[in-house]
């Protein structure tokens, strides 16, 4: 799935004017800022990340955002986003080996998940860290330049 939240990119390239949005209801929902490149969430300010039924409780309480917002509102309940939705029924249909997350806003790799990730996870994550594929692998560079993808320390 090459990208899944296209509505809260085109905000965040373009505004919510090209979109057919007003600009004053997405500001506010932006913490007052008209400069949306922090923006995380979809068209709706649900932050998707934060949207699959994978302990969100945990995720609901741990975050400040308890309304629309421009980052961290995992919404009223799990999966009630139309492309978390699409994402919870692809991965159920499909029934990956592996998934990889690429998120262009924290620019980091997540390997872990509560204890429930396979034990080569954190090896893997390491080795995607350091590989010297990834610098000199054209796909994979332009690949780290579409997602702005950092690897970062994995501890």
């Amino acid at each position: 799935m090459p990208m899944v939240n296209p509505d809260g990119v085109d905000l965040v390239r373009n505004g919510p004017e090209s979109l057919g949005l007003h600009r004053e209801e997405f500001t506010l929902l932006n913490g007052g800022y008209s400069d949306y490149r922090e923006w995380k969430a979809n068209i709706r300010g649900v932050d998707l990340n934060n949207q699959f039924p994978a302990y969100w409780e945990i995720e609901y309480y741990r975050h400040q955002a308890k309304a629309p917002s421009y980052r961290d509102y995992p919404g009223r309940e799990p999966l009630t986003e139309p492309e978390a939705k699409a994402m919870a029924n692809l991965a159920l249909r499909k029934r990956f080996d592996r998934l990889i997350a690429l998120h262009t806003q924290g620019e980091e790799i997540y390997w872990g998940f509560l204890g429930h990730e396979p034990a080569i996870s954190k090896k893997n994550g390491q080795k995607i860290r350091t590989s010297e594929r990834l610098q000199t692998d054209p796909i994979s560079r332009q690949l780290c330049r579409l997602s702005r993808l950092v690897y970062l320390s994995i501890s």
